[in-house]
């Protein structure tokens, strides 16, 4: 839901890289011997590092996607009102903290990306672009400005509500955010290097497992508020009976 978009980079990265091989593969075809060598190289060189390029859009988007996650559910330990919703915040921090770390172990040039928070200042699309590493490539750059809004955005909307309700809207926004950051994995692993594959991996099976424990607590909490409503409904006399 909130994460739709973020399939979009990888694959339009990817088809970009698909056309230029063709019509360099076309353009060799009219050449001298030569020529034809000097452009194969060329195309081979463009190859690889679109293929880096794109691998490093992918690690970017999913190491923001964590950021995002662990901002949120810091959000939801200051306001929730459910000592689940708390729990299940706590578990997000530290399971999304430990896919950080090994999203930056197969990508190390994603470390320098950082989401705004409360205590840092969004940055403009121009300044983003003209820093070294990940953050120097314009659809990275991007991203991290569509991320910050996606997190502006998010937080602004659940602050709206408070004590149960703030539990039910926390809980199903994860379920929404988690099937968003699914179809981004599944989306982009045929995309990725082999070592990136192997972390994307791991993140379908923690995704999966969020996404479990969220729709878990999504009955829990209706189940007692559908209680609680009945109770209140009968009145005291009926209670006691």
């Amino acid at each position: 839901m909130l994460n739709a978009w973020k399939i979009f980079a990888p694959i339009t990265a990817a088809v970009a890289i698909c056309a230029a091989s063709a019509v360099a593969q076309n353009a060799t075809e009219q050449q001298p011997q030569g020529r034809r060598t000097e452009r194969s190289q060329d195309t081979a060189s463009q190859q690889t590092a679109g293929r880096a390029n794109l691998d490093r859009q992918i690690a970017a988007c999913m190491f923001l996607s964590n950021q995002e996650e662990i901002a949120l559910a810091q959000f939801a330990q200051q306001h929730a009102q459910h000592e689940q919703v708390k729990q299940l915040a706590k578990t997000l921090i530290e399971q999304h903290q430990k896919a950080l770390t090994a999203i930056q172990d197969a990508s190390p040039e994603v470390a320098e990306l950082k989401l705004a928070t409360n205590d840092t200042e969004t940055p403009d699309a121009g300044q983003a672009s003209n820093e070294s590493g990940a953050a120097s490539d314009p659809a990275v750059a991007m991203l991290l400005q569509i991320k910050n809004e996606c997190l502006k955005l998010t937080q602004k909307e659940l602050s709206q509500y408070q004590g149960a309700e703030f539990d039910k809207a926390f809980v199903g926004q994860q379920l929404g955010a988690h099937l968003g950051m699914l179809a981004q994995l599944r989306g982009s692993k045929s995309f990725a290097s082999s070592e990136l594959q192997k972390v994307i991996d791991e993140g379908e099976k923690m995704t999966t497992m969020h996404m479990d424990a969220a729709k878990k607590l999504m009955d829990q909490i209706t189940d007692e508020g559908a209680k609680t409503a009945s109770a209140a409904t009968r009145g005291p006399n009926q209670n006691r009976q």
